[in-house]
């Protein structure tokens, strides 16, 4: 809670936007009908029809990655390393017992070159949201150079940053999409699409923009309401363009719904809902990569029957976060007392 007005932005409450991320991001996937195959389902009260930008959820995870990465003590290569084995060993899991059992004549079929891609994320086709993880190792290894130039002149230089990134991405998009490839291009595309943003987060966090808003004097329920308000405008807002001219409109959006969210959570108490999302954030990337597995064609045969055992969509999308969640959740428990006692053992 606050102290005489002052913000809190600490591991909580970085696990608690997460948590918000990652129900964006199961809505914006569960909601996308191309992703149901033959199975007959109602869509007539589907919530996706409100508008709501479910897409930012992307912006908000590459902002929060610029956001951490201020925080480290050591910006260099072993950091990212460290922070990159953190992404991938979740990954791995859920790819090597969750999908490569059955997805082997895929495997077999499109080749040991296709599969290496896929460790990497530069081929969705054994997970199909399993591209962030070049987007992340890409963010490791420009990072260091980023923290450093906007350390002396932060806000110039993020902004100049900024505007290569954006230039830069304009030129590969318009006139070396067909040299490049369709696999180059699009990754080479993401990474620059969504640097902005990152370097936006990590902006906020080196110069503490949060923590400098001072808003005790205001009563909790106006707070309160203003600050919903203000999250659910920008969710609308994103609904309705998400790009101009290329460039990623996460960059306005997500500071101002980060900001409600942590202004939200240092007024108000909202018990239940501050464990339940920061629980969610706390294992986001194990359920980023685990409910990929219910839409995912090549696996999509074998787990997409345990989610659309109900026709109203709305409810196919509760139960996929719930089983998602304690999968999730209990994958990553295990994982987390085995990496433990290996850690313990190689210490001796």
């Amino acid at each position: 809670m606050m102290n005489k007005g002052t913000l809190c932005f600490d591991k909580s409450m970085t696990s608690i936007i997460k948590g918000i991320g990652m129900i964006l991001m199961m809505c914006l996937h569960c909601y996308n009908v191309g992703y149901y195959y033959g199975a007959t389902l109602d869509w007539h009260l589907s919530l996706d029809k409100l508008g709501i930008g479910f897409n930012l959820c992307i912006g908000i995870f590459a902002f929060m990655v610029g956001y951490g990465y201020a925080f480290s003590k050591t910006k260099d290569w072993r950091y990212g390393i460290k922070h990159i084995w953190k992404m991938l060993l979740p990954y791995y899991v859920i790819l090597f017992l969750f999908t490569v059992p059955f997805a082997l004549d895929e495997i077999k079929e499109r080749g040991i070159g296709n599969f290496l891609c896929n460790l990497v994320g530069l081929k969705g086709n054994l997970n199909y949201f399993n591209w962030f993880i070049y987007y992340y190792i890409y963010l490791m290894i420009v990072l260091p150079w980023v923290s450093k130039a906007i350390k002396r002149y932060p806000v110039i230089n993020a902004l100049l940053i900024c505007v290569v990134s954006y230039a830069i991405e304009a030129v590969v998009h318009r006139y070396l999409a067909d040299m490049m490839g369709e696999c180059a291009h699009k990754a080479v595309y993401n990474c620059l699409r969504y640097t902005p943003v990152a370097v936006l987060g990590l902006l906020f966090s080196q110069e503490r923009y949060y923590e400098r808003l001072h808003i005790g004097k205001y009563p909790a329920w106006l707070v309160g309401l203003l600050s919903i308000l203000t999250i659910v405008i920008v969710l609308l807002l994103t609904g309705k363009r998400l790009l101009v001219m290329g460039f990623q409109l996460d960059f306005f959006y997500v500071p101002v719904l980060i900001g409600a969210v942590v202004i939200l959570f240092n007024k108000c108490k909202l018990g239940p809902l501050r464990r339940l999302l920061k629980k969610i954030g706390d294992i986001s990337v194990y359920m980023w990569f685990f409910h990929a597995l219910f839409f995912t064609a090549c696996v999509s045969w074998f787990y997409q029957p345990a989610i659309t055992i109900f026709k109203d969509i709305n409810l196919v999308v509760l139960w996929t976060m719930l089983i998602t969640f304690i999968s999730s959740w209990l994958i990553k428990t295990i994982v987390d007392r085995i990496t433990l006692a290996l850690t313990k053992s190689n210490g001796h």
